[in-house]
């Protein structure tokens, strides 16, 4: 490099630009530099002209970033470093405080000072940063650079120092001419001394001539000295003036050093907008993340919903229509509708959430018809027939559907149907929501499916269930003609015996003749019942309701079997709510529950005891009412707990096991429950929930 190449670099920067203050002319020189040279960082330190005590930085690193500060002149010694120098070389992990004020972040490397003179005095510093020792760092440098220095200390005092220097030299002239001011005033105090002298020379001489003479001298002195008057203060006025120009130079240089300290402000604020900006845009960002992921989670809520609840229906048609119900908050359509072919026949349900008009109505059938026969399918579409709400022609303006969506309905491999959906807003169904419908549109044919399967398994299981009852029927018939063969024989045998004793009879007393007939009593109440049970299994239950009060049915009941209860010598205690409310029932078929129940109770008791019948609400199924009988006999064994309600299960010597079985059956007729509470030693407690 030499001042031949560094001019002509520096004029290739200069005509980039059209016009250059101070710091920018010191950025071009720092850039030149540093691109010649291949520095890591070239630096201008230069003397505010202006304040002689002031430090200016202006400089350009490899990042192109332009430092521009200002620091008390004391702070950077530089006329003492270079006093007598052409070079001043710094090693930086040596002399760190130094290097620190230029930059903290220098560890390590090498600082060159060049000095920038002009004809009189240092009034900047060339700063030259390697991280090493190589390139032109080195003994010459000095010498090198001293004509390179002197040119840009010329271009920076052209650029900044002109007008101070005319200041400089203005102030200079204003002080001569003070100078002369003052002396012509010295010399018209003189004159008007000699004036005055003059005057007491013409009161005290007669010599006429010299007067005039002498007054002819001091007319031309006082002419010429009020000429210089008047020249000094046309000057005087000119310097005001000047002076004047000065004071502005110096109130602009001050405005300009506020306007780059405005300007640097400026930047940091910029820099710190552009920081928020990026911030802004990232959070924009996380924004835009986060509402996809919350749509992704709506989409499979959506499908998982839909998936959990369609094992649920059993028939097609309640399954579309409850799809239909939860799919338009996510969708937001005007108008859904689907159309199914099962076993032969075709149906269609349309569900508008806004009225609509028939014109409305059969575009939207056009569309679902141009669908099904791109799918291959030539269906018959009437949607007029199932629209609940259909508006005239004069009271709506029409309004055609822009936006279908049709996706077909499939039963394995055969499409049976479609589901559609429309709106009047056009491309009101984005992508990501027709992706969500042709999901929807699978995840119902399997449902479709197993609701067909399902049905189909049902009535295969109702045929097989008829064959099954029909045979068990048989089966337990055949076991009761055995079970009721041999429960007749001994009342029969009984009512035969005594039959045949009062026939022995010659002359039969009294008591012979009531004992004889109270065993016929018993052996035919023994045969009512058998047949009774026989003829309660033998048909289906059905049940006749009507308002009951559950509190009169008991104390019926207990008048069946009160006789029954008396022999066995059960004491009967009532805890009956008087308020309870009439349930529906068959009053007939209650009856029979409760005589089972207390029959059943009384047979626990064979040596006596308490039966406490109680009925209140219940306290534990909200809706019901409770009736209790709770026995003090002999209780159970928990495997017999879990067979007693069985068909032909029985604890007895006598008896067809047939009581129990009926018994709950007919409770679950009336929507009720039966259960037992037992233990062996402790009685028994049969709980009876029937429904208000």
């Amino acid at each position: 490099m030499n001042l031949e190449n560094f001019c002509q670099e520096f004029e290739q920067e200069r005509a980039l630009v059209s016009s250059l203050a101070t710091d920018e002319l010191c950025s071009i020189i720092t850039r030149v530099v540093l691109r010649i040279l291949g520095l890591d960082v070239s630096i201008i330190m230069l003397y505010d002209i202006v304040n002689w005590d002031m430090v200016g930085i202006a400089g350009m690193g490899v990042s192109e970033e332009i430092v521009n500060i200002r620091l008390p002149a004391n702070e950077w010694p530089f006329s003492e470093l270079l006093e007598g120098r052409d070079q001043y070389l710094i090693e930086v992990d040596k002399d760190k405080n130094f290097v620190s004020k230029i930059n903290p972040q220098w560890n390590s490397g090498f600082l060159l000072l060049l000095p920038l003179k002009d004809e009189h005095r240092l009034i900047g510093t060339l700063i030259l940063y390697r991280k090493d020792f190589s390139g032109p760092f080195d003994d010459k440098i000095g010498s090198f650079f001293r004509p390179i220095c002197s040119h840009i200390a010329f271009l920076i005092n052209t650029q900044q120092s002109a007008s101070l220097i005319r200041w400089d030299r203005r102030s200079g002239r204003l002080a001569d001419q003070i100078k002369q001011t003052v002396e012509l005033r010295e010399q018209t105090e003189k004159i008007r001394l000699r004036i005055e002298q003059s005057a007491e020379l013409i009161s005290k001489t007669k010599d006429k001539v010299k007067i005039r003479e002498e007054a002819k001298k001091l007319r031309k002195e006082s002419l010429a000295l009020e000429k210089n008057v008047e020249i000094l203060r046309s000057q005087i006025v000119t310097l005001e003036a000047q002076v004047g120009d000065i004071e502005k130079l110096i109130f602009q240089a001050k405005e300009r050093d506020k306007l780059i300290t405005e300007r640097d402000k400026l930047i940091k604020e910029l820099e710190q907008l552009r920081e928020q900006i990026k911030s802004s845009s990232q959070l924009l960002e996380q924004a835009r993340r986060i509402e996809e992921l919350v749509e992704k989670k709506n989409e499979l809520s959506l499908l998982y919903d839909i998936a959990k609840e369609a094992p649920s229906f059993n028939e097609i048609s309640s399954l579309l229509d409850n799809v239909l119900e939860r799919i338009h908050p996510f969708f937001k359509y005007e108008l859904g509708a689907y159309l199914i072919s099962e076993g032969g026949r075709t149906f269609s349900k349309v569900k508008p959430m806004i009225p609509v008009t028939q014109r409305t109505l059969e575009t939207i059938a056009e569309g679902i018809g141009d669908e099904l026969r791109l799918m291959g399918l030539n269906m018959k579409i009437d949607l007029l027939a199932h629209c609940p709400s259909i508006l005239s022609e004069s009271d709506k303006e029409i309004q055609e559907s822009h936006s279908l969506l049709t996706a077909p309905l499939f039963d394995q491999e055969e499409i049976i149907g479609v589901l559609s959906i429309s709106s009047s807003e056009p491309e009101a169904f984005a992508l990501s929501k027709k992706r969500i419908f042709d999901l929807l549109s699978s995840h119902l044919s399997l449902a479709i499916a197993k609701i067909k399967l399902l049905k189909e398994t049902q009535q295969e299981l109702k045929k097989v269930q008829t064959k099954l009852v029909r045979s068990s029927k048989m089966a337990a018939m055949g076991e009761i003609t055995s079970k009721v063969s041999h429960e007749l024989k001994g009342p029969v045998g009984r009512i035969i015996m005594a039959i045949s004793s009062m026939k022995r009879l010659s002359t039969p007393s009294p008591e012979k003749l009531n004992e004889y007939i109270d065993i016929l009593e018993r052996a035919s109440h023994q045969t009512n019942e058998i047949i009774k049970n026989i003829l309660n299994f033998s048909r289906s239950v059905s049940l006749e309701l009507k308002l009951v009060n559950v509190n009169k049915l008991i104390e019926e009941a207990v008048l069946l079997v009160e006789h029954e209860l008396e022999r066995s010598r059960v004491q009967l205690k009532y805890r009956l709510e008087k308020n309870l409310p009439p349930i529906l029932a068959d009053p007939a078929r209650l009856e029979e529950v409760f005589t089972n129940l207390i029959t059943n109770a009384a047979q626990a008791m064979p040596r006596g005891g308490d039966l406490t019948i109680r009925s209140l609400p219940s306290p534990d199924a909200l809706g019901f009412i409770q009736i209790e009988f709770q026995d003090t006999g002999s209780g159970m064994s928990q495997q017999v707990k879990d067979r007693l309600f069985e068909l032909f299960f029985t604890t007895k010597s006598n008896g067809l096991g047939l009581g129990l079985a009926i018994s709950k059956e007919i409770v679950e007729k009336h929507k009720g429950q039966i259960r037992i509470e037992s233990k062996e030693g402790m009685g028994s407690t049969f709980t009876v929930l029937l429904p208000r």
